[in-house]
C-alpha cells in the first residue's frame, strides 16, 4: 500500500510540473501545442555525472535536443542527490549544476530534487517521456543506445 501511495503522489507530481510548464505563460500557442506535444522528464542521479557513459549518454541526448527538438519537445532535467537535504550542500550542488549547464549549452532547467521525492523512485538515470500525440509514455535509462535515442527524438509530421 505504502508504494501504491508513493507512485500516486509521483504522478500527481508529474502532472502538475506538466501544466505548469505547458500552460505557466499567459501564450494563447501553448494551449495548442499541449495537443501536439511531448513532455520529457530527464531523472540523473548527481553521481551519474562522473560515470562516463552516463554523462556521454546524457550530452549526446542535450546536443541531439538542441538540434532536432524544435517545438514540440519539452525538458525538465530532474537532478537526485542524497546530499541535497543538507541546504549548505544543495546550495553547492545547484551551483554547479549552474556551471555545468552553461559549459555544456543545456538549454533547459535542471532541478535538484531537494525534498527526495524520486530518491527512491526507481527513475533515477532514466527518461520519461509523455507523448501526448501517442498517448503513450515511455521510460528509457541510461547510457542510450543509438536506437533508443532515435526513438526518442521523433520529429512530428
Amino acid at each position: 500500500m505504502k508504494e501504491k501511495f508513493k507512485r500516486i503522489i509521483v504522478i500527481l507530481y508529474f502532472i502538475n510540473l506538466a501544466f505548469l510548464l505547458l500552460w505557466g505563460k499567459e501564450n494563447q500557442a501553448k494551449e495548442s501545442r499541449l495537443l501536439h506535444s511531448k513532455l520529457m522528464f530527464i531523472f540523473l542521479d548527481y553521481s551519474a555525472i562522473s560515470c562516463s557513459l552516463c554523462l556521454d549518454s546524457f550530452l549526446t541526448l542535450c546536443n541531439t535536443l538542441k538540434t532536432e527538438k524544435g517545438e514540440n519537445i519539452m525538458v525538465v532535467g530532474v537532478i537526485i542527490s542524497e546530499d541535497s537535504e543538507d541546504e549548505n550542500r544543495a546550495k553547492i550542488i545547484e551551483k554547479q549544476l549552474r556551471g555545468f549547464a552553461k559549459a555544456n549549452n543545456i538549454d533547459f532547467p535542471l532541478i535538484l530534487d531537494k525534498s527526495n521525492i524520486f530518491k527512491e523512485s526507481h527513475f533515477e538515470d532514466s527518461i520519461i517521456l509523455f507523448d501526448i500525440v501517442s498517448k503513450s509514455v515511455k521510460k528509457y535509462k541510461f547510457p542510450l543506445d543509438k536506437k533508443r535515442l532515435k526513438e526518442i527524438i521523433v520529429k512530428d509530421k
